[in-house]
């Protein structure tokens, strides 16, 4: 009996001392993190199975990349990015018919292509792991379409006005543009 205490007793000082280093190193043991960098300073995230790359730039079309993957009405994985959950708009479910046409709308759009990115600067990664941002297409040699914007215009997605730096209600279809 005292040998089995003995046993329990240092197989909890083992456990408390990984908590203890663990909790020290910051919960940094074993797991990846991105470096996101804003106009309001930098700091790290976890990174998930849905981010790309090692550097996040929230700036207004900081980020750039081919869309390789269109998830659904208001989800894409960019090349070299991650998968990016288009901010503030809500696409009907995929398990409908308007879901679907939604996904082949999107798709028929940006498949291939490549996409400015406006990373939220207050959220950057949304509660399932996904880049959230704003996404633009070249529409010509000065101005881009606000893909966010034009799904609700078309009626394939509706405004959803989650918590983050962005307004729905000001933006504008086509956007003036000069890259660099």
């Amino acid at each position: 009996m005292a040998r089995r205490r003995k046993y329990s007793l240092i197989t909890v000082i083992v456990i408390l001392t990984l908590a203890a280093v663990y909790y020290i190193l910051g919960g940094y043991v074993g797991v990846e993190h991105v470096r996101v960098v804003t106009p309001y300073g930098e700091f790290e995230i976890e990174k998930t199975d849905f981010i790309y790359t090692d550097v996040l730039y929230t700036g207004k079309w900081a980020m750039k990349g081919v869309v390789v993957k269109v998830v659904d009405g208001d989800t894409i994985d960019v090349e070299g990015i991650g998968r990016i959950r288009m901010a503030d708009i809500n696409a009907p479910e995929l398990s409908t018919k308007e879901g679907q046409k939604a996904k082949e709308f999107v798709k028929s759009l940006c498949l291939g292509k490549t996409v400015y990115l406006d990373i939220d600067d207050e959220k950057v990664v949304g509660k399932y792991g996904r880049i959230i941002a704003v996404v633009y297409l070249p529409f010509n040699k000065t101005h881009l379409l606000n893909l966010n914007a034009y799904l609700v215009k078309e009626g394939y997605a509706e405004v959803k006005d989650f918590p983050n730096e962005f307004k729905p209600e000001d933006w504008e279809v086509y956007v003036q543009f000069r890259e660099g």
